[in-house]
């Protein structure tokens, strides 16, 4: 066992999921180190990464560790990889996941903070909140077709808004796309709004988003801001407790 700098490490092909860390294991962090190793192979040299579970490589950005303690596996052959790299825990359905972390941001409102508790990159947990923010009946279609409908194209669907998110969500249902020609599809279909939106506007709603927990869009023409909480009522207390209100 080494003492690796976590700049040199990320995920890759062979890193299992993981459930996140809890306060309790940041607190024990903080008091004793991070005790257990993680698993690493080598990519090329000065690079590697993690096989197996990833929640010390977590733990230390957590607790802001510089380095992580390290055993290099590369010895393994790929079907010792494989079983290293199944999932730790079993996961919960993708509309649960997402009302899940949607449910912590409102405690945790930085999205990179959730992610390292959660064993999450920031993008992911930013997914994850929009594709909760997606109206009611598209995330009852979802969970009911658990089989057609991964993560890759809830994530195509919440960059969606009104008939165009039914339209393709329909569509993967009935033609079974895959996520690339889910993709493909929406690049096709000739778009309800013919003007292009301006970057800074887009970053801008993104930035709301990740504020607000949940999806926020922006009407220049109009001088509309629309904020979707997915007719959750948990969710709309959360937006509203940003804005300082309470009863």
């Amino acid at each position: 066992m080494q003492l690796l700098d976590i700049d040199m490490i990320s995920m890759g092909s062979y890193t299992a999921d993981c459930s996140g860390i809890t306060s309790i294991e940041e607190d024990q962090a903080r008091l004793s180190g991070i005790a257990e190793a993680l698993a690493i192979r080598t990519i090329e040299p000065g690079r590697f990464e993690i096989v197996g579970n990833p929640k010390s490589w977590f733990l230390a950005q957590a607790i802001q560790a510089a380095q992580v303690p390290v055993i290099v596996v590369d010895h393994l052959n790929v079907k010792e990889l494989e079983t290293l790299k199944k999932p730790i825990n079993k996961k919960p359905s993708l509309i649960e996941w997402a009302e899940k972390i949607s449910d912590l941001s409102i405690e945790i409102p930085n999205m990179a903070e959730l992610g390292r508790r959660e064993g999450l990159t920031r993008s992911m947990v930013c997914n994850l909140v929009r594709i909760d923010a997606m109206p009611f009946d598209v995330k009852e279609l979802i969970q009911k077709h658990p089989k057609s409908i991964k993560l890759g194209h809830a994530k195509v669907l919440a960059g969606l808004n009104g008939l165009r998110q039914q339209s393709l969500l329909n569509k993967i249902i009935q033609s079974g796309l895959t996520v690339r020609e889910a993709e493909q599809y929406t690049r096709n279909e000739k778009p309800v709004e013919s003007t292009k939106k301006d970057p800074d506007i887009i970053r801008l709603e993104n930035k709301l988003t990740e504020i607000l927990g949940c999806r926020t869009t922006l009407n220049i023409e109009k001088g509309t801001l629309t904020i979707n909480y997915g007719k959750s009522l948990d969710v709309l207390d959360g937006v509203l407790s940003r804005f300082g209100y309470c009863e």
